[in-house]
């Protein structure tokens, strides 16, 4: 999804291997990430569009990484954090997501070293 040249990845889905994702069941335990994450596409649609909001509010130059919770019980999507500098590993979900989308990790590191101009 594209807005006012901010583009949205498609979303993921962290599902833990424990009761509570902490370090352990990210680093240790078989935790796994979904993507696309098997989420209605209104709420897909819901995410992407506060997370592009929120990247022109916050005037974020380059690009980040958004963080929601969604209570499937109450149907109310919370908003967690924003990470300015998403990671680039093997088990980073930012490039994964882009990569889903036909964006290479190439082509994400090229617009951060040249910036958004």
């Amino acid at each position: 999804l594209v807005m006012d040249d901010v583009k949205a990845s498609c979303a993921g889905q962290i599902l833990s291997a424990d009761e509570f994702y902490d370090y352990d069941s990210k680093y240790q335990s078989m935790s796994k990430i979904t993507y696309p994450a098997n989420i209605d596409k209104n709420l897909l649609k819901e995410i992407q569009k506060i997370s592009m909001k929120l990247f022109n509010i916050l005037n974020i130059q380059t690009f980040a990484r958004f963080d929601f919770l969604y209570d499937y019980h109450n149907h109310i999507l919370y908003f967690n954090e924003v990470n300015t500098m998403p990671g680039f590993t093997f088990k980073s979900m930012f490039p994964m997501l882009f990569n889903y989308d036909k964006i290479s990790t190439k082509k994400l590191i090229t617009h951060l070293i040249e910036g958004s101009n």
